[in-house]
């Protein structure tokens, strides 16, 4: 089972540990491309709360788990391992997508 953990920006302390693409760490930041609208009302407790980012666990993270996030959606499906739960293949993208994360979720909220 996966968890999401709603904290506030001063309350976070891993701001080293987010990377990117290229530089991959602890997290991804996915806020981009999250779809805000579905994970508040799968969220009730973000109600009235501003989000700053959504921070997804990536496979470096010693506590990373490949159990898809049901809670938190994508805008549209992004291109993944073939091995990663929840996937499929896109016929129009031509590789594995998902429409979920898998692993961990940490909200970052405003102050």
């Amino acid at each position: 089972m996966t968890s999401i953990k709603i904290i506030k920006k001063s309350e976070f302390v891993g701001e080293g540990k987010i990377g990117s693409l290229l530089m991959p760490n602890d997290y991804w930041d996915s806020t981009f491309h999250c779809d805000t609208r579905k994970i508040r009302k799968a969220v009730p407790e973000l109600k009235g709360l501003k989000i700053l980012r959504i921070l997804v666990m990536t496979d470096n993270h010693p506590d990373f788990k490949n159990i898809i996030n049901k809670k938190i959606s994508f805008k549209y499906g992004l291109i993944c391992n073939c091995d990663t739960e929840g996937c499929f293949f896109s016929t129009s993208m031509g590789e594995y997508v998902y429409e979920n994360p898998v692993g961990d979720v940490i909200i970052i909220v405003k102050d």
